[in-house]
């Protein structure tokens, strides 16, 4: 054996020496703790959860609505109960519509009612749906959900109710108020005042066994 393949012999038992020793030592050679780069570019891709945005405080600007009351309207018979909408929150003569998800189904019901006329009620302005924690924490009247009140009208509770069977009934102040499918749509005939409707539920169990959620 020459010096150069002796040399390398040695070298490599060594380290085989050294990595078994490293091993019984540690117990375990931990892999994902290695970060190794190609490139200057980490080999796995960073962990970590998404930072949501910060909640809109008490007394801050709410967003404005106008880009979807204009679109509403340019689509259909709309009209809200307020004007403008929320610009505050915390406000409690208003509603707003600002980042509601429910203004193509709004679009669809409008349609499917032969452009009836339709009032909004509530939309996104969470702090007055959700009363108990003031955090909009349970309430789908809130930014990217589907909740809506839509005013009683002669028309539009023509619609919702003709030849339809309720779904289900739910109280309201002890008073069993109807539940009406259509589609993917649930209209819940809340008080003599409104509709609270949701595009994106089916069923009643967002309110069982009451409607905490509305």
């Amino acid at each position: 054996m020459s010096k150069n393949k002796k040399y390398l012999f040695i070298l490599g038992f060594f380290g085989l020496t050294v990595t078994i020793a490293t091993w019984f030592f540690f117990g375990t050679i931990n892999l994902g703790s290695i970060n190794v780069k190609l490139n200057g570019l980490p080999a796995t891709a960073p962990t970590g959860a998404a930072v949501p945005p910060p909640e809109i405080a008490y007394g801050q600007s709410w967003p404005s609505d106008a880009s979807e009351r204009a679109d509403l309207q340019s689509s259909g018979n709309f009209s809200f109960i307020s004007n403008p909408g929320c610009t505050t929150k915390g406000q409690t003569d208003c509603i707003s519509l600002a980042g509601s998800a429910a203004i193509q189904g709004l679009k669809n019901l409008s349609a499917a009612c032969d452009n009836c006329p339709i009032q909004i009620n509530g939309g996104t302005e969470c702090w007055l749906h959700d009363k108990s924690t003031g955090r909009c924490a349970t309430t789908h009247h809130t930014q990217g959900d589907y909740a809506i009140d839509i005013a009683h009208g002669e028309a539009i509770d023509s619609y919702i109710t003709s030849g339809r069977t309720p779904l289900c009934y739910l109280p309201k102040n002890g008073v069993p108020r109807p539940v009406y499918l259509i589609k993917r749509a649930v209209f819940w005939d809340e008080d003599s005042l409104h509709w609270h409707a949701d595009f994106n539920q089916s069923t009643c169990k967002m309110f069982t066994p009451s409607p905490r959620y509305r």
